[in-house]
């Protein structure tokens, strides 16, 4: 079914459109990621991957696994979460519970940023990475490199 909604032609036309609007100057990082997504879906191996991951996680009563019961195994690992206080494709009460399970772990929400951080609020992510280097402890570095 997955070829069927993201046929070539629908694919050439939101490429198309897409390189109008930046060629207008009109970015809307949001909107990029998830045209990015979708149109991977035309590829028959990233397509495989996405269909082996979705029906190892989700079934046909929704979400079916949780890694919060396995975060424990990771203590000695420094953590850091950043999510968007709007993401409708993993709600930020998954950030609160990973780091509530993740003793020591650092969580850090954008606020106004929805799922895609790294694209939408690129300098905040930048610089809360930056400082979550320049503050982890030489000792966990060593950690998690071992």
């Amino acid at each position: 079914m997955l070829p069927v909604v993201a046929p070539q032609p629908v694919l050439n036309l939101g490429n198309k459109l897409r390189s109008w609007l930046t060629s207008a100057g009109i970015q809307a990082p949001r909107a990029g990621q998830m045209w990015q997504s979708y149109s991977s879906l035309s590829d028959p191996a990233a397509r495989q991957a996405f269909l082996r991951t979705l029906r190892s996680v989700v079934d046909h009563r929704g979400q079916a696994v949780s890694a919060l019961n396995k975060l424990h195994l990771t203590a000695d690992v420094p953590t850091l979460l950043i999510w968007g206080d709007r993401d409708r494709i993993i709600p930020v009460s998954h950030a609160y519970a990973a780091h509530d399970a993740l003793t020591g772990s650092r969580l850090e929400v954008l606020e106004g940023v929805e799922h895609f951080p790294h694209a939408e609020a690129p300098t905040a992510v930048a610089d809360i990475l930056e400082d979550f280097i320049a503050s982890t402890s030489h000792q966990a570095n060593l950690a998690f490199r071992c």
